[in-house]
This record gives C-alpha cells, sequence and structure tokens, in this order.
C-alpha cells in the first residue's frame, strides 16, 4: 500500500501555496480504489475498539467493551461518564469516540492487516519527504497516527494539538463513503473573527494541517447512517 502523491512539480507547488496562504491542505484520491476498499472493509467489521473519553483535564478510556460488558457496575460507570462528557462539552475541552491504536508493537500482534499496510504508506520516506517539502519542516521523520470511529453524539472539542516540541503536520485520512455535512463529524477551523471553515468528512482523502491550529470535530448526529470513519494524527520529528 502506498500513497497516490501529486507527481507533478506543478501539482505540488499549488498544494504547498494553499498549505502556506491557509495552513492546509487536502490530497484526493491518496490510495488506490483496491486499498481505500479494504481499509473501509476492515474498520466497519472490527470490533475490539477502545474508548476514548476526557473532559475536565480528566481520561476515562476503555478497553474493548466485550471486556466488561457482563460487569453491571462497569456498565453504569461508563454510561455516567457518557453522560457526564455529554453536558460538559461545551464547558471545557472534551471529547469521546472509538480508537484502534497504531503503534509499531500492537499492529504487529494485530497480524497482517490494512491498517499494518496503511502505517507503512505514511511512514514510506516518499511520504515524509513529501510533508517535509510542503510544511517546511524538516525534522518531521515519523508519524503518531490512530484509527478512529466517531458514533452518535461522538465530539472532540475545540483544542490546537500544541504547542509541542514534536507534532508539525495534523492529518486526517477520510474513509466515510457518501458522507453529507448534515449527519455531523465535519471537521471545522475557528477564527478569530467569528468564521467559520471546513470539511466533511471525506472518503479516501488525506487532509494536512498545521500545528498549532485551532479545531473541532461536531458531534455525529442521530441521522447519520454509520459512524465516522478516520484515521488521524501527526507528523512528528
Amino acid at each position: 500500500m502506498k500513497f497516490v502523491l501529486p507527481d507533478t512539480q506543478a501539482a505540488r507547488a499549488t498544494l504547498k501555496d494553499e498549505f502556506y496562504e491557509t495552513g492546509r491542505c487536502s490530497i484526493a484520491p491518496i490510495l488506490s480504489d483496491e486499498n481505500a476498499l479494504a481499509l473501509e472493509t476492515f474498520l466497519a467489521e472490527f470490533e475490539d475498539w477502545h474508548r476514548m473519553r476526557g473532559f475536565q483535564s480528566r481520561r476515562f478510556d476503555m478497553p474493548p467493551r466485550r471486556t466488561w460488558e457482563g460487569n453491571p457496575d462497569a456498565v453504569a460507570e461508563s454510561d455516567q461518564i457518557e453522560r457526564a462528557i455529554a453536558t460538559d462539552s461545551g464547558k471545557a475541552f472534551a471529547y469521546r469516540y472509538d480508537a484502534i491504536s497504531m503503534v509499531p508493537d500492537e499492529l504487529a500482534a494485530m497480524g497482517e492487516t490494512p491498517l499494518a499496510a496503511l502505517r507503512k504508506a505514511f511512514t514510506d520516506e516518499s511520504t515524509l519527504a513529501f510533508i517535509r517539502e510542503l510544511s517546511e519542516e524538516e525534522a518531521v521523520r515519523e508519524v503518531e497516527i490512530q484509527a478512529t470511529r466517531f458514533r452518535e453524539g461522538d465530539f472532540l472539542s475545540q483544542h490546537h494539538d500544541g504547542p509541542t516540541h514534536d507534532r508539525k503536520v495534523a492529518t486526517v485520512l477520510g474513509l466515510s463513503r457518501d458522507w453529507i455535512a448534515d449527519w455531523g463529524g465535519n471537521l471545522l477551523f475557528p477564527s478569530v473573527d467569528e468564521r467559520i471553515e471546513g470539511l466533511s468528512p471525506g472518503f479516501n482523502r488525506l487532509d494536512l494541517f498545521g500545528v498549532p491550529q485551532f479545531h473541532l470535530v461536531t458531534a455525529v448526529a442521530a441521522s447519520a447512517p454509520r459512524p465516522r470513519i478516520a484515521v488521524s494524527g501527526w507528523f512528528v520529528s
């Protein structure tokens, strides 16, 4: 699996200009149709997602539901935390969504999967060289990524990913086919003059934006026919 990166100097220059002027850009398609479909199918069928939750500077992550759903106390506590996060989300940084870690050791334990192949695409030297050229961040050498699933009501409130010494360029590889803005899960970028720009979830599209930069993911609506699926994280030094 490899990324389909712009193959002409003119196309690369256009993306670089856009990234310089706005702090972000997108590439689509970023994978072959076959590889994008394999990732979409794998993530749609995968069952052992971890639950990532946080608010008021505290984290309440949970292992896959099958490991604790038979425990009434654990279920009650989890439901209580879900409600607390939903009601507190407008007051402080908060989030709730599902995730699959994509650190090398954990991917190796899963065997050969599309996620393992995707990580190789992210860390291929041609990809890293392109990101260095695009962002002028010569220190980029690695990635920190995870698969994410936003179900009904899941969201990620406003934050800016930094400043940190290692995160250079944030990335979201969308795997949400035929998604519309009404279903939520939109990646938004608020500005100081109260304007908001953003993107609806895409399919086989790689979104890139500089760090730090304020952004958020809106709550997925009850009308959404399926979860918002993506692979997200950062290119890092």
